[in-house]
């Protein structure tokens, strides 16, 4: 015998009308977008919600604590759901729609994922905001002045067609009055190389 049953809907709570052979069948949803919408939004905030440590550190005292990211991590540190980074996700979960340009860290925490430390934003505004906390490795703090032995310059550099003893002849020769292009002729390089060893753009480790 056929039933009409009457539920309210599952997502929206408009009433779901059917007719079922079995009673004990009645409807979840009242139409097939409601049902696809709310399939695959359960489905992927639990897989996501699943990946996720709600009890991680606090990087700054004025924020809440992270959320951290369980599953993959790329090599920037950043985590990955499926072909999308994470924080990406988290964001779109929280403000159902997706970001911009790209998703900027208030915890400077690239495996976060908690919503109140995530803003649409812009790499110019990154870079500002790197700058503002002091985090920009420039000057002293770049790796390379720390560790000027990790860069092979001059003669290590095995594509170096000149010697250190070459540079300082160059900048004599230069000095006397001859010509970056007669030098670039002598050492046979071009004048553009010559240009930069002779006045001090490159090499500039040899004095």
């Amino acid at each position: 015998m056929r039933v009409k049953v009457t539920v309210p809907c599952a997502r929206c709570g408009a009433p779901a009308h059917t007719t079922s052979w079995k009673a004990a069948r009645p409807p979840r949803y009242c139409s097939r977008e409601c049902s696809t919408l709310a399939w695959t939004h359960a489905s992927y905030a639990d897989r996501f919600a699943q990946r996720v440590a709600v009890d991680g550190p606090r990087m700054r005292p004025e924020l809440t604590a992270c959320h951290v990211w369980l599953g993959y991590i790329d090599g920037d540190g950043y985590g990955k759901f499926g072909r999308k980074r994470a924080s990406h996700v988290a964001y779109y979960l929280h403000h159902g729609a997706w970001p911009g340009q790209q998703i900027n860290h208030h915890c400077d925490n690239p495996s976060c994922v908690n919503p109140d430390h995530l803003y649409d934003g812009s790499q110019w505004e990154n870079r500002q905001d790197t700058k503002r906390r002091g985090r920009s490795l420039t000057g002293d703090r770049n790796p390379t002045r720390q560790h000027p032995e990790w860069i092979n310059r001059g003669e290590a550099n095995g594509w170096s067609k000149l010697t250190e003893a070459d540079v300082r002849a160059m900048r004599a020769a230069y000095g006397a009055g001859e010509s970056p292009r007669t030098i670039a002729l002598r050492y046979d390089v071009n004048r553009r190389t010559a240009f930069g060893v002779v006045t001090g753009r490159t090499w500039r480790h040899v004095r």
